[in-house]
């Protein structure tokens, strides 16, 4: 639960609260400690490059944001990628300041904070993208066909970097309506989960 105001949550899955079984729990927590580990080996450089990276318009709330990065875990668990986040703190002059991402939550273990210069070196091949999303940031490296994220089997991308700019929760349908996602999904989740 990264720490402090997870452990409630927490707690509702383990204790089967929200449906999900002993078995399920047992399985994710094995995911889970599987996937830090993973995310570790990729971010230092010590694995083959598979990032997904999640970036936000500035004018994203942060209630929209926490509900991005939560399904964005479960697809980056998923798809075997290290999930990282730009985290652009919203424009002080909106009236609402977010801090910086370290600043308002602990790691969930992992370092998923993006800063460019941490991946500058060329073994984090970060210019081999392909990416989706509603903001347009980069015209030439982004297509904005939902179906490939609904339909096609994106575990397979071979791509480095797996770019999600989402100003809205989209990562929840992923998870649950693309099936090549979903049968996985469905060992950590209730049927009546909305991931499940």
């Amino acid at each position: 639960d990264g720490g402090g105001g997870g452990g409630g949550a927490r707690h509702a899955y383990a204790s089967g609260e929200c449906g999900t079984s002993a078995a399920q729990h047992d399985a994710f927590e094995h995911a889970w400690a599987e996937y830090v580990a993973l995310h570790g080996r990729i971010v230092r450089g010590d694995a083959e490059p598979r990032f997904l990276h999640v970036a936000f318009n500035p004018t994203a709330d942060v209630h929209a944001r926490l509900k991005v990065i939560a399904s964005a875990c479960v697809a980056a668990m998923l798809m075997r990628r290290a999930l990282v986040v730009s985290w652009v703190p919203t424009p002080i002059e909106s009236g609402l300041e977010h801090r910086a991402l370290p600043e308002l939550l602990r790691s969930p273990g992992f370092d998923w904070w993006y800063q460019p210069h941490k991946y500058a070196d060329e073994r984090y091949r970060r210019f081999n993208v392909s990416g989706f999303g509603q903001e347009r940031a980069e015209p030439a490296l982004f297509s904005y066909e939902p179906h490939e994220l609904l339909c096609d089997d994106v575990r397979a991308d071979a791509t480095a970097w797996l770019e999600l700019h989402w100003k809205f929760d989209a990562f929840g349908a992923v998870v649950y309506h693309n099936a090549h996602v979903h049968a996985l999904a469905r060992r950590w989740f209730a049927a009546g989960d909305v991931l499940g």
